[in-house]
């Protein structure tokens, strides 16, 4: 019959037997593993660098002082905007959408009526505004076909609304940014069809409001330079290299033995993309 040595009988002479090669293999640098092209690239290996980004959609933005409302039809005194609870007063004055806050969570609401068939992403909301008195500036959405203002009130109080963003009181209109990355998931431009602002959460405070405008993540894409970033898609980011049709990013590199090439492509459009990969010998011409 074939015997077999007990596990603790063989064991250590294993060990001994693999320690010089683990001691041998810490004692000798180890080859590079990988040619990151984030750490290559430098600004001149970009060729036919686009000239600059043409947005072809109009941006979704409700200022108060140009010639038309961009919801027409409804409150035309107000360029849509309507005063929800906690709001007195409000109208448009000097190209303002200008109010009073009666308590400590005044709610300004907006219908939208078109971008409703939209996949865009939110990215950011940008408000431009000046408060007499107050410290945050809070923001949500609703995708209902009817809202009741006095009962999204109530649930505010109970479930304070997540995009917010610190104000300064005083005389002087300032720009704020509310960044919809910090949701758990960006709501697309379909699901927005009814905006809710709280401009101020001090009872007493005027507020007077230039503009509001929604940042979809393809307008926000358009102006990010080529070259190395950090870009995400589906909640997944990585450093990445940005680059635009028909721009070319040219590398010089020493491949070592028997090299492969690894990476993941991210386009803002679901469509399909073409694009090409070469290796040219220097001073030979050849791909």
């Amino acid at each position: 019959m074939r015997r077999f040595r007990p596990f603790a009988a063989w064991w250590p002479r294993a060990a001994v037997a693999a320690l010089p090669v683990l001691f041998g293999a810490c004692t000798r640098p180890a080859p590079p593993v990988s040619l990151r092209l984030v750490d290559l690239y430098r600004p001149n290996v970009v060729e036919g660098r686009a000239a600059g980004d043409v947005l072809t959609r109009a941006r979704t933005e409700w200022r108060f002082d140009g010639p038309s409302p961009r919801e027409p039809g409804r409150l035309p005194l107000t360029r849509g905007w309507e005063a929800g609870p906690g709001v007195a007063d409000l109208t448009l004055r000097e190209g303002r959408l200008v109010g009073r806050a009666t308590d400590d969570l005044p709610i300004l609401h907006l219908e939208r009526t078109s971008g409703l068939d939209d996949k865009d992403l939110l990215h950011e909301v940008e408000v431009r505004l000046r408060a007499s008195a107050g410290n945050e500036l809070t923001f949500t959405y609703r995708d209902t076909e009817k809202i009741d203002l006095a009962d999204a009130a109530k649930r505010a109080r109970e479930l304070p609304w997540r995009l917010t963003c610190p104000i300064i009181a005083g005389a002087e209109a300032r720009t704020y940014v509310l960044d919809a990355r910090r949701l758990p998931a960006p709501p697309s431009s379909a699901h927005i069809r009814h905006l809710l602002l709280r401009p101020t959460n001090a009872p007493g405070a005027r507020f007077e409001i230039e503009s509001v405008r929604l940042v979809f993540r393809r307008e926000h894409l358009a102006t990010v330079p080529s070259g190395v970033g950090w870009q995400g898609l589906s909640g997944i980011y990585r450093e990445t290299l940005v680059s635009r049709s028909p721009e070319t990013i040219r590398v010089s590199l020493r491949l070592p033995a028997r090299p492969r090439l690894e990476l993941a492509l991210g386009t803002v459009d679901d469509g399909p993309v073409t694009f090409r990969v070469g290796l040219r010998r220097p001073h030979r011409g050849r791909e």
